[in-house]
């Protein structure tokens, strides 16, 4: 079985598309965030069947949707969280 994750062209294909997002628009991106974005939304379901249509996924991910997924992902995991736990970022604001 072709296991997609650990294909060496596609983890080079995530670490470059990460670099051109912190390059061309100055976004923190890392390569954890896109295989996240990966796994949990474009791959949730089905894995792509070919090395050359993974790397077009990965190529296709626009800084907007990574931005989304990322904004959803903070805002569930802020809902699990105490007020307790945000009391060193209030005391910075």
């Amino acid at each position: 079985m072709y296991y997609v994750y650990q294909d060496r062209q596609v983890q080079l294909a995530i670490y470059l598309k990460a670099q051109k997002f912190q390059r061309e628009f100055d976004l923190p991106f890392s390569t954890k965030n896109i295989l996240s974005y990966l796994s949990n939304v474009l791959w949730y379901e089905n894995l792509p069947k070919s090395l050359s249509s993974a790397i077009n996924d990965i190529l296709k991910i626009t800084a907007s949707e990574l931005y989304d997924y990322l904004a959803e992902e903070v805002i569930a995991q802020a809902k699990h969280q105490t007020l307790a736990e945000f009391q060193d970022y209030l005391k910075k604001q």
